[in-house]
């Protein structure tokens, strides 16, 4: 009898169907729905550095610096604390690999984030680095290294298999590759999909096509404080 398993990033997968993180993957009855399907994995909808940045953003008063710094504490806990829970969840509803997702785009606390997610259960961890160059001294290189980095330190401290998401703005994504491969990673997924650029044709400049944070939060035309200054071609101001 003809079979359609496979292995990715060290999983054994009963078919190659892995289905990408999304809205959908935050239901573990959607979950379910996919592994009755035919799905070979799952990929859960992703942390956000962002959402974390964002919630205590707008906590965020002229209170004490220690009680600013207990509320960021907690506030980043509760973010985590629910994706764990996602994940213990999903883990006891599936029999299939369950891939947990996080969106980052510094080199910030993913090292310990990652150590409690493979504590949850998660089968994998795929590191989705959203981030563009947009600096006018930019230093070539930088952006690649800062990939390597991200995935070489996370890599170090967990046991489960590191999946690196990339996207296309790479002069040489072969190269990226063996370089994160290199680095640890047991997978790669190509590509991520950014966020495009607009244009404005009357004020002759170029502006994010579309701000995240500011949908996420319904915030309406008086701009975004997460966005580049006033002024600068990402200020969301300008749309």
């Amino acid at each position: 009898m003809s079979t359609i398993s496979t292995r990715f990033a060290g999983l054994d997968l009963r078919s190659p169907v892995i289905v990408g993180s999304s809205s959908q993957t935050a239901s573990v009855t959607r979950l379910t729905e996919y592994e009755n399907a035919g799905a070979g994995a799952v990929v859960l909808k992703s942390l956000f550095e962002e959402s974390i940045t964002m919630e205590i953003a707008a906590n965020d008063t002229d209170i004490h610096p220690e009680a600013y710094d207990y509320l960021a504490g907690y506030i980043s806990e509760k973010v985590l604390s629910d994706y764990l829970d996602l994940i213990r969840e999903a883990k006891k509803a599936c029999t299939i690999p369950v891939i947990a997702s996080i969106a980052c785009h510094t080199d910030g606390k993913w090292e310990e984030f990652a150590a409690r997610i493979e504590e949850a259960g998660a089968d994998a961890l795929e590191l989705n680095i959203m981030s563009l160059c947009t600096a006018r001294n930019y230093t070539p290189g930088a952006f690649e290294k800062m990939n390597e980095e991200i995935i070489a330190h996370v890599a170090g401290k967990i046991g489960i298999p590191v999946i690196a998401k990339i996207g296309s703005n790479l002069t040489n994504p072969v190269a990226m590759c063996d370089r994160l491969s290199a680095m640890g990673a047991k997978g790669v997924v190509l590509f991520n999909r950014f966020y495009p650029a607009g244009r404005r044709v009357r004020r002759c400049r170029f502006m994010a096509g579309s701000c995240q944070i500011r949908s996420q939060r319904g915030i309406g035309s008086g701009g975004c404080q997460f966005c580049d200054p006033p002024g600068s071609i990402l200020d969301c101001r300008s749309q």
